[in-house]
């Protein structure tokens, strides 16, 4: 979106378009040429001008947005981040741009703004709410998904020591829970949340089964067990998230049951499908999300939009129901789900870490140095607000991979779409003093097997090892779309394929091959693409901290989620 202040609202003529005259806000990437400085400033910061255009309104004009001087900010919020959160559509100014001379100049505050009693007020009722008591169920290492798993319950363990941590089947501990049993049989005597004590339950039950990555069945009763756990604890709030499949699976069979069960319950509810690169992590991530209320208590609405996104990646939100079709959360100001905010990038998220080489498993936790100051905001946010390189940077560290496939990733190049298809049909020696062969189209063309000429008529004898080109990928790539991505490299200016928990060059995530570095993306790295800031700890081997991470809800996801309910709470 482009900002501009209103000047004047005219017709010049009766028979002509209402139109406004503006003076026009740049945003700091737009008003200097990509200098590190302007990359650093937070999203929501505008310069103002004197600049003026004028627009037909019912051609160009999309809403209103709310615009302050940072002066004005001062006293009512704890931080700039805290006032963008807190509404839709809020910015910042505190520099003057002339783009005739790129001269830049601090500005005063003209006037107060016009509702800038209201955001008083609205900081005020903010401050008031008390947090909730609150159970999570499958909580992984923190986000807000993931079945029993001891790495993952000491993960969430050390990064929140204030909370009791149980690890233990959770049908167990509900059984526990309703025979009146207040602490874990065990010798750590943990105590167990009886009725009336939970105020809020979240939770995201294993995905096994709906996910498109994961067919498996295990992970379906536990759909069960977290409404059981609803329909015991009544708390106020109920927040459910699981993959986008799970609204459709069964034609949305499951989906119907689980909200008819709350229902029935007598909570309010929602459901929608949100998109995590549209609240600002540099990944496609869509999530089945169900808000639900007790009676008598707020209801919380679906947070819109933050980031503009990839159109095609938005793509699939609405939810069908049914024979009912429903839209995702669109900006009340804008009418529209595409934020006001550029998208983060792969380069915004990584361009600071250090250069390394495949492997270093044993170095999970050793602190090594950051490769550079923080050169995005991004960046600033994963290091909690730190300028200077004096922290240090843990978890980043890769899968160590075979000589065969490290040569293949020395082989793609280093641009933006570069996959397996633009590896070079040669033979090599690698690293270990074996050979990759060349790749031999023996059926047609460029087929590799009987099938390709004959569909079905597969020979065994036909499979070729150690070939510098997987011989598996041409020999089924008609069927899949020639398996576009596959040792694909991430484009600096593009985002993160959804985040999974074994990033493999061959594996369903697609493009995991660094954008410049031959190796896959580290366990830091994927950290940073779902918005883990650089201190939160991961627990276990690298294996397991890639699970910990690709299980995980981005935390930039729920913390727009947990805005819309603290606004629901201070207007109750």
């Amino acid at each position: 979106f482009q900002i501009g202040r209103i000047v004047e609202i005219f017709k010049r003529g009766p028979s002509f378009p209402l139109r406004i005259r503006l003076k026009m806000f740049y945003r700091p990437e737009d008003a200097v040429a990509t200098l590190d400085s302007d990359r650093l400033r937070p999203l929501h910061l505008l310069y103002c001008s004197d600049e003026e255009c004028s627009v037909v309104v019912s051609e160009r004009v999309r809403g209103l947005c709310t615009v302050v001087h940072a002066d004005e900010l001062e006293g009512l919020y704890t931080s700039p981040e805290q006032f963008f959160l807190s509404g839709p559509d809020r910015f910042y100014y505190d520099i003057q741009f002339d783009a005739d001379t790129g001269q830049m100049e601090s500005v005063c505050v003209e006037q107060e703004s016009v509702d800038l009693q209201a955001m008083r007020d609205e900081a005020a009722q903010l401050a008031q709410v008390k947090p909730l008591r609150c159970l999570d169920v499958f909580s992984g290492c923190g986000g807000l998904s993931e079945a029993r798993d001891p790495d993952a319950a000491k993960a969430f363990a050390l990064n929140h020591p204030d909370c009791a941590v149980l690890t233990d089947d959770c049908n167990r501990l509900l059984r526990l829970a309703m025979d009146g049993v207040s602490e874990t049989p065990d010798s750590r005597r943990l105590p167990i949340p009886q009725r009336g004590q939970v105020q809020l339950l979240c939770g995201g039950p294993p995905c096994q089964g709906y996910s498109g990555m994961n067919r498996s069945a295990p992970g379906r009763p536990a759909m069960a067990s977290f409404l059981s756990y609803a329909d015991f604890y009544r708390p106020d709030y109920f927040l459910l998230e699981n993959v986008r499949n799970f609204a459709a699976y069964n034609k949305s069979c499951v989906l119907q049951l689980t909200m008819r069960c709350l229902l029935a319950m007598g909570y309010q509810l929602g459901a929608a499908i949100l998109q995590a690169g549209q609240f600002g992590v540099p990944q496609t991530r869509r999530r089945l999300i169900i808000l639900a209320a007790a009676p008598g208590r707020q209801f919380a609405q679906f947070p819109i939009a933050v980031h503009s996104f990839s159109p095609k990646a938005c793509a699939g939100l609405a939810l069908l129901v049914g024979d009912r079709r429903y839209e995702p959360p669109t900006s009340p100001a804008s009418g529209c789900f595409s934020g006001p905010l550029r998208p983060i990038t792969v380069g915004d998220a990584l361009s600071d870490l250090p250069v390394i080489d495949s492997g270093g498993a044993s170095r999970l936790d050793q602190p090594a140095p950051y490769g550079s100051k923080p050169k995005t905001h991004y960046q600033l946010i994963m290091r909690a607000g730190r300028l200077d390189n004096s922290d240090k940077l843990t978890d980043h560290v890769t899968k160590q991979l075979t000589p065969l496939v490290e040569a293949r990733l020395a082989l793609i190049p280093t641009c933006p779409g570069a996959d397996w298809r633009d590896l070079p049909n040669v033979e090599i020696t690698l690293s270990d003093g074996s050979l990759a062969r060349r790749l031999r189209y023996t059926h047609g063309d460029r087929g590799v097997c009987p099938c390709a000429i004959k569909p079905g008529k597969c020979d065994s004898q036909a499979k070729q090892l150690n070939t510098l080109i997987p011989w598996c990928l041409p020999h089924t790539g008609d069927r899949h779309n020639h398996w576009a991505g596959l040792y694909g490299r991430l484009d600096v200016e593009g985002f993160f394929s959804t985040t999974v928990t074994n990033p493999e060059p061959m594996g369903k995530q697609g493009r995991v091959v660094h954008p410049t570095q031959n190796r896959v993306v580290s366990v830091r790295e994927c950290a940073r693409s779902q918005g883990f800031p650089d201190a939160y700890r991961f627990a276990g081997d690298l294996v397991a901290r890639h699970r910990q991470i690709g299980n995980a809800v981005p935390p930039p996801l729920a913390r727009a989620l947990g805005v819309q309910l603290v606004r629901a709470l201070a207007a109750a």
